[in-house]
Order: C-alpha cells, then structure tokens, then sequence
C-alpha cells in the first residue's frame, strides 16, 4: 500500500488556536525550553503573532507577568500530525509542498 501523502500547509493557513509543537525556545533569561507548544492567533503582517506554553498547560509568561510572544514568518510551511502541527522539513517541502 503506498504510503499517504502528508499535509503540509502554509501558518498564514492555521486557524486561531492551532498548535505548533517541537520548537526548541530560548526565550531571554529562561533558558531553553524544549517542550512548547506555540499557540497560533493571527498573521500580522510578514509575521505571525502566537502565544507560548509550555507541555504542562500553563502559558510561558515574561518578568511583568505579560504572556510570552513568539512571531514565525507567516508563510513557513508546516506539517499536520493528528491535531497539531511541526515544521516540515526541507525534504518535505521540496516533494510535496511546493505547486
């Protein structure tokens, strides 16, 4: 049986509230956190605007307390796996994403 394509997408595509998970982060003076997941709102221009959590639940938050923002390039190409998302990879991208 071959095998199934898989979906890959562009993030200004997500829906809000969508996940992006497998992001390694080193936000400034919390070291690297290498279990976020990256919660997508809107595309704001080049760039997107998401929240950070982390695999517990809670949301990564800055010293004043305000939720920690993460901005991708709005046309990064993604891949969906169950109910959420990782970046695709460049060999991905050449053998399905690109029209």
């Amino acid at each position: 049986m071959p095998k199934k394509k898989p979906y890959l997408c562009r993030l200004f595509e997500l829906k809000k509230g969508a996940e992006i998970h497998g992001l390694e982060l080193r936000p400034e003076g919390k070291g690297t956190i290498k279990d976020a997941v990256i919660v997508f709102d809107h595309v704001d221009g080049m760039y997107s605007y998401n929240t950070v959590r982390l695999a517990s639940g809670e949301m990564l938050t800055n010293d004043d307390g305000s939720e920690s923002v993460v901005h991708l390039a709005n046309g990064a190409w993604l891949k969906q796996v169950g109910d959420h998302y990782v970046m695709a990879t460049e060999e991905e991208i050449e053998k399905y994403g690109r029209d």
